[in-house]
Formats: C-alpha cells, sequence, structure tokens
C-alpha cells in the first residue's frame, strides 16, 4: 500500500498508469494488471495460498540467451532441475486490434509546477511482429533520442516542453508520447505532437536520413 501511495507522488509514472488505465477496454490483457488499493485490500491468506500454489504448478521459466552456444546444451542442463512440463497456454502480447474510434481526453488537476501530458496511440504491432524493428527506429526518430524530431521541434524549437520523448509499450500494443509542460501549453503540444506524426505518415521528416541514421546506431 505504501508502494501505491508512492506512485501517486511520482507523477510521470502516475500519469503514464493513468492513460493505461483509461485506453483499457473491458478486460484487455495486459491492460488490465494496473494495481490499486482495492485489489490490495481484496487480498485474503486463502486467496494468497491460492495464488502462489498457481504459480509453483503453471508458471513459466524463460531463458534469453545471447553469444555462441548451443541449446541443446542449455536444455539438457536445465533437466538437473526437474522442472515440469504443462499444456498451459498463456498469452504474453495482446491479441486485439482495435479499429480507430473518436479520440478521448481525460484531465486530472493538481497543484503541480509543471504538467504532465501523455497521448497514447494504438498499434497493430507486438514484439513478435515483422514490423517490430522497424517500429522500434520510428519511435527513436520520433521521439526516443536527444534528437528526435520532438525534442527538436517542440522542446528546442518552440521551448514547449521541459521534457519528451514517445516509447513503445510492445505487449500492450500502445505507442505513447509523453512530456513534462506547462499545462497553459497542452493544446498546441498536442496539435505539434499530432502534425509531426502526420508529417511521418506522409514521409515530410526533417533530416530524415540524419535522423533515420542516428536512430539505428542508438
Amino acid at each position: 500500500l505504501e508502494h501505491i501511495e508512492s506512485i501517486y507522488n511520482d507523477k510521470s509514472r502516475y500519469a503514464k498508469n493513468k492513460l493505461l488505465e483509461k485506453m483499457r477496454r473491458n478486460d484487455e490483457f495486459p491492460l488490465s494488471n494496473l494495481i490499486s488499493k482495492e485489489s490490495i485490500d481484496n487480498i485474503t491468506p486463502a486467496s494468497l495460498y491460492s495464488f502462489y500454489k498457481d504459480i509453483l504448478d503453471s508458471s513459466y521459466i524463460i531463458i534469453n540467451g545471447m553469444g555462441d552456444f548451443d541449446s541443446d546444451y542449455i536444455i539438457e542442463k536445465m533437466k538437473t532441475f526437474n522442472l515440469k512440463s504443462n499444456e498451459i497456454s498463456k498469452e504474453f502480447y495482446s491479441k486485439s486490434i482495435w479499429e480507430k474510434e473518436e479520440c478521448k481526453y481525460f484531465e486530472e488537476v493538481q497543484n503541480l509546477e509543471q504538467a504532465k501530458l501523455n497521448i497514447g496511440f494504438r498499434t497493430k504491432i507486438s514484439e513478435n511482429d515483422a514490423l517490430y524493428p522497424a517500429y522500434v527506429v520510428f519511435s527513436a526518430m520520433f521521439g526516443g533520442i536527444m534528437n528526435s524530431t520532438l525534442c527538436s521541434v517542440v522542446r528546442e524549437e518552440r521551448s514547449m516542453a521541459y521534457s519528451i520523448y514517445s516509447s513503445i509499450l510492445a505487449d500492450r500494443k500502445v505507442f505513447m508520447v509523453c512530456a513534462g509542460i506547462d499545462c497553459a501549453n497542452i493544446e498546441e503540444v498536442v496539435k505539434i505532437v499530432l502534425k509531426e506524426l502526420d508529417n511521418y505518415t506522409k514521409g515530410n521528416i526533417k533530416d530524415k536520413d540524419k535522423l533515420l541514421k542516428m536512430a539505428k546506431e542508438c
């Protein structure tokens, strides 16, 4: 509960969580795994026991390898742990494909010197999609690196943001733009972000070759 309270004081994280909460539809996985005081209050000794028992009976072990090695050798070594196998199927990525719908705007007023603007976009791309590498490069060009389009246009040229960046939540199929701004600039910053995104869809990208090279290197 103290950890949940601490999130409220971390305004960037709080705003991000609120965005994901507002973007959630029905019981969509994995947008529904946002922790709340209510979910903590509903925990009982019996439910906690059941939760851990399920983990022991059905959880997955994921091993990430890097370098030149024989995967069969690793699998053979893992047999010493006497792990069980099962037929349980788990989805690690949202398979939902959402059609376009009306943009929604939410505002929460707090006594702050710096407003937190978070814009969320639905995408069709997750990490196991063939377009994912290009998606990562796009995000870097758009707002993920120091000299990205958003940093150059919104922060350096227009001085309308203390910070601004884009990021990918691949398992949720969500693309985010987050900014720390003066609350008086919200509408103008949103217009700029959408305009630059439209420029990207049309291939009108300032310093495109230079930015592409830098994004790939990063």
